[in-house]
């Protein structure tokens, strides 16, 4: 693409309708609209940051000429050039009052004056006039500026209270702590390291004063203070000083890193840029071709954690036109009509082994007739000899071809890599389509459970699970529906046995699950791709190009250039979600279109370079919030739809959201809770079941736990698969149930796939989809119930070789109790160093707690993790842990940190329930801030109380927690 070209490209991007905003760097300035011919304009500005209001910049000096000559005859010499008492000068003083620190300053300099503390008493003493005079007229100024800073606006003010609020220290705890180990080095007499503590301020209002006890934090938790050769303080109060700072400084961090509810505009994320990609052109498209999202601490909603550069223009300018390009081929064709295809996966299969065997045969009869290895076939005699000592080539294809239904079926057996069948679509498969995948087949008589699984892989992973546990008189049939996506390298699956990758491979394996002797378990006689099934009849872009009489107020086509104004001017309005672009906006991109018309393009590739300007534009790309007004921030009713769509579908709203946005009845509750209802059945709804309980679940730090699956051979890929779905499928059965918050501590059901409910060694009612995830009811003695006795869950507190108690209890913190705790101080040994000698988890855990920079944290989280123990690094239930060469019996019960004991995990469990307000707390906090888009902040602590206190009357049902979040104030300003 040539310079000029691109800049007009970036240019048409950047100025993208109403305002003329100007995007860069996730920042915003208003700007005129730029003509397309013109260079672009960008316009970097810096975060806004909230300051202490000061007095005006440009204060005239104080009285100079009559102050200064006091301060050089009876101050300069101990503060001026020379000398600098107490590291202060008046040589450079600021003679103006335009700022706090000028007006501490002279605050100060008046306070010791008046109270005789200076000029000393071993200096001459000034003129009692002069000294006089000087105090009156320092005072008056002071008292003037005094005034002019409280005549300050009300909102610069409340900004200055919220600053300088600050997170109260527990004087109670550490003082004591200071005067008794601290104050003889750092007190009035001495103070090693310029470091007092007879001066505390007992709040933390500043980054600096934070920064000044986070030091103390880390010395305390090194060891390096007290020095060896003073007395130690005993390990309680060293714990409960390093738990009071700790938290402390958890708190101001929060504090000081607010920015008073203000959300950052955000832009698209992956998920969300696919969707409403989804419904405006009809197609799914695969996430790897999307510009990839920064790594977020939150969720990928949070705007403050994203990035956007000149680059990213560039590639979604790229993307744009290939997504237009398949708009064009695709939305333009009628919906192609419902076929069938059979596959038999024995052919050539079957044939192909007996002519294998054939072979062998063959040639073994002339070795033994003696013919030589030229008339046998071999190329020499090492050839014919190599040949027959590889008797797996004969002995293997023998063995299968024994099976009963090798005429009619596939057997799933390791004969020389075709253990798999292939899934072909057809050359062209229609994107904008589903096909359904039909497998008949069955298990071979006597083949243990766990064998009776296929799994379906792309190149992505496993896509499905199945259990086909038919007969040879009456096979079973699954099916599944797979949705086609742009951008995936290959549309064709794979189905292989649902078993592990493991040292010595399936022979392993079968001698670690089956009978001596067994080879292939489960075979299929058939599979069927059914197919073009569409979602959607219609879509956006597809009615548009094909736009005839009556669909366009003012034309017969719009795919002609005659109407291409129309054509972009309506593309934009849809993609910039209802909201009208500006007419310089469509004028630039109708000067391009016309341009590449002139240069030879033909409708199609103009329009697509014009379109897909549009959707590289930050109208498009991000989620513009203006709002009504100044001070409360109000968002339009067309805003909040779209957040509301954003929300709960991670995609644009449909035209019925639109329309009660539009005609103003959506901020009736009745209304709004009927949408409400309405989006959380509607199937968009996956997009928000999946994004927000992946994310809050740390769903993508479970996926990347490496498991060794020589050990754990029963955690295989399609458990790791289930496990992954389990945690939100029971999200979503909570939501669309509105069942009480309580489930996730505890529940009388699992969600699982029959593969998951084997693994965790329970039965599962055969439903007309056996494969599909369902509710379960559990015995009254079963360990699972709730997110505490799911794989997933249990997985994650773990390190892939053994169990975590430390890991799986900051998690039972962190989720259900809404109290994350602080991160590890540095240089700390892992558990496996803590000893030599084989011990149990709860040994290595309670001696790695005898540091008390360990045990300040560690005594809050270790014991809940305790309760966990009964299941193993997988989750699976165990009775004992191996330790050394023993096996030791779990030891269940624990002590908490209040002084409660639990007996086991249904006691902790209890125990737990109790504590359900924290978990209301924590979700609704999660669920706000994944859908405004920003962290939750100490300024938004009164709205989320009251959002929980409601929540409480309904027993904090999900369901109602969203009715009570998306009618929140809070959710509506910007």
């Amino acid at each position: 693409m040539s310079p000029g070209k691109s800049s007009i490209l970036l240019t048409l991007a950047l100025v993208s309708g109403v305002g003329g905003y100007v995007y860069w760097s996730n920042q915003t300035t208003t700007s005129a609209p730029l003509e397309p011919s013109s260079e672009p304009v960008i316009i970097e500005e810096p975060p806004l940051v909230v300051v202490a209001p000061t007095a005006p910049q440009e204060h005239p000096p104080f009285l100079q000429s009559e102050l200064e000559p006091f301060l050089e005859a009876n101050c300069i010499a101990c503060h001026g050039p020379d000398k600098q008492k107490g590291k202060v000068r008046f040589d450079s003083a600021s003679w103006s009052l335009d700022g706090r620190d000028s007006i501490e300053f002279w605050s100060e300099v008046l306070t010791v004056l008046e109270d005789g503390e200076m000029p000393p008493e071993e200096e001459p003493r000034p003129d009692a006039a002069q000294l006089a005079a000087f105090v009156s007229s320092l005072k008056a100024e002071l008292e003037d500026t005094s005034q002019l800073l409280a005549d300050q606006s009300d909102s610069f003010q409340q900004d200055l209270d919220s600053l300088v609020e600050g997170t109260p220290l527990s004087q109670e705890i550490i003082q004591p702590f200071l005067e008794q180990h601290c104050m003889q080095c750092h007190g009035s007499e001495k103070q090693k390291g310029q470091l007092r503590f007879d001066q505390v301020h007992w709040e933390i209002t500043t980054n600096d004063a934070a920064q000044r006890w986070q030091d103390v934090l880390d010395v305390l938790n090194g060891g390096e203070m007290p020095p060896e050769d003073e007395p130690q303080p005993s390990n309680q109060e060293l714990i409960d000083v390093l738990d009071s700072l700790t938290r402390s400084l958890v708190d101001a961090r929060k504090r000081l890193t607010a920015n008073g509810g203000e959300i950052t505009m955000r832009r698209l994320n992956q998920r969300e840029y696919a969707n409403t990609i989804r419904d405006l052109f009809g197609f799914e498209i695969s996430p790897h071709i999307i510009p990839p999202d920064a790594e977020a601490d939150s969720f990928d909603t949070v705007g403050e954690e994203q990035f956007f550069s000149a680059n990213d223009f560039d590639k979604y300018f790229e993307l744009g036109k290939k997504i237009v390009e398949q708009g064009f081929k695709w939305s333009g064709r009628p919906l192609a009509k419902n076929t069938n295809k059979r596959i038999e996966p024995e052919n050539p299969h079957t044939a192909r082994l007996r002519a294998k065997v054939a072979e062998f045969k063959r040639k073994k009869q002339m070795l033994d007739a003696g013919k030589t290895w030229q008339e046998i076939g071999f190329q020499d005699a090492g050839d014919m000899k190599i040949y027959f000592r590889q008797r797996f080539d004969y002995d293997k294809p023998v063995k299968y071809l024994e099976y009963p239904l090798v005429d009619k079926a596939f057997y799933f057996a390791d004969v020389r890599n075709s253990a798999r069948i292939g899934v072909n679509f057809e050359r062209n498969p229609d994107i904008r389509a589903s096909y359904r995948i039909r497998i008949n087949g069955g298990a071979v008589e006597g083949a243990p459970e766990v064998r009776k699984y296929l799994k379906l892989d792309s190149v992505d992973g496993v896509v499905g699970i199945f259990k086909l546990d038919g007969t040879d008189r009456q096979p079973s049939e699954v099916e599944l529906l797979r949705r086609l996506r742009f951008g995936d390298n290959s549309h064709n699956l794979t189905i292989y046995e649902n078993r592990p990758e493991i040292n010595g491979g399936v022979s392993k394996y079968i001698k670690l699950v089956d009978k001596p002797g067994a080879w292939a378990a489960v075979w299929v006689d058939w599979l069927e791709i059914e197919g073009p099934f569409y979602r959607q009849q219609t879509n956006f872009f597809g009615e548009l190009i094909n736009a005839k009489d009556g669909a366009s107020r003012y034309s017969s086509s719009l795919n002609s250039d005659d109407n291409a104004r129309e054509f972009i001017e309506r593309f934009a309005y849809q993609a910039f979600r209802h909201k009208q672009p500006e007419p310089a906006y469509i004028d630039s991109l109708m000067a391009f279109f016309e341009e590449n018309r002139a240069n030879g393009q033909n409708f199609n590739q103009a329009m697509g370079e014009a379109i897909a300007v549009v959707l590289a534009s930050p109208s498009f790309l991000y989620l513009e919030e203006v709002g009504s007004g100044t001070k409360d921030r109000q968002l339009s009713d067309r805003e909040f739809a779209v957040r509301l769509a954003y929300f709960l579908w991670s995609s644009l709203p449909d035209e019925e959201l639109y329309r009660f946005a539009e005609n103003g009845s959506l901020s009736d509750p009745k209304v709004l809770k009927g949408q409400v209802n309405r989006m959380l059945t509607d199937w968009k709804s996956e997009a928000f079941y999946e994004g927000f309980s992946s994310q809050w679940g740390d769903l993508d730090r479970y996926q990347a736990i490496t498991v060794d699956e020589n050990q754990y051979y029963l955690f295989n890929s399609g458990v790791r698969y289930s496990a992954y779905r389990e945690v939100v499928e029971f999200y979503k059965t909570l939501v669309s149930e509105d069942l009480p918050i309580t489930n996730l501590i505890d529940s009388e059901f699992i969600v699982a796939n029959s593969l998951l409910a084997d693994y965790y060694g329970m039965p599962i009612t055969r439903s007309e989809d056996p494969n599909a995830f369902q509710k379960i009811a559990l015995d009254w003695n079963s360990p699972r119930g709730g997110l505490l006795g799911q794989s997933a869950f249990l997985t994650m507190g773990s390190n892939g070789e053994r169990t975590s108690p430390v890991i799986r209890g900051a998690m039972i913190l962190e989720k259900l109790l809404n109290d994350k705790p602080a991160p590890p101080p540095p240089n700390v040994p892992e558990l496996s160093s803590a000893s030599k000698q084989p011990l149990t988890n709860r040994e290595m855990v309670q001696r790695h707690q005898s540091q008390a920079a360990c045990a300040s944290c560690h005594s809050r989280m270790d014991p809940l993790g305790f309760g966990l123990e009964i299941f193993d690094t997988v989750g699976r239930w165990r009775d004992t842990e191996p330790v050394g060469k023993d096996d030791i019996n779990i030891q269940e019960s624990g002590k908490l940190v209040s002084g409660m004991i639990y007996r086991d995990l249904d006691h902790l469990k209890a125990l737990l329930k109790t504590q359900k307000h924290k978990l209301a707390k924590e979700m609704i906090e999660s669920m706000t801030a994944y859908g405004l888009g920003r962290t939750m902040e100490f300024s938004d602590e009164e709205a989320v109380l009251a959002m929980v206190n409601r929540s409480q009357y309904t027993n904090y049902r999900m369901r109602d927690m969203i009715h009570i979040i998306t009618s929140n104030p809070l959710f509506k300003t910007k």
